[in-house]
């Protein structure tokens, strides 16, 4: 799952705040209504864009990261031999299979350090 921009994060951020609003229009108690919206400066968006870049770059060249990319890098090795014996159950698939091992033996040297 692709991790969401700080625009994309303002944007759900405007749209829940303006569900609240609607929620809260009408009879309601004086009070009980959402605070004004206040949208996030240019430079906050692009600060915290900034800061959520530089988390995943950490988290990617972490042990979790490093090990995730691997079992991800396995199973599309995988469903490239599914969609391939799909296509021809008969086929040998010398290549792909070369490509899954491969890469099942990036996971295990990832997860034993």
């Amino acid at each position: 799952m692709p991790l969401l921009s700080a625009q994309q994060d303002e944007a759900f951020r405007a749209a829940a705040h303006r569900r609240d609003r609607e929620a809260a229009g009408g009879v309601a108690w004086s009070g009980l209504g959402p605070q004004p919206f206040r949208p996030l400066a240019l430079e906050a968006l692009q600060a915290e864009e900034r800061r959520r870049r530089e988390r995943l770059a950490a988290w990617r060249s972490s042990a979790a990261g490093r090990a995730l990319a691997a079992v991800a890098e396995v199973e599309r090795q995988a469903a490239a031999i599914r969609a391939a014996l799909a296509r021809d159950p008969d086929q040998a698939l010398p290549g792909p299979a070369a490509a899954l091992a491969a890469a099942a033996e990036t996971v295990c040297r990832t997860l034993a350090r």
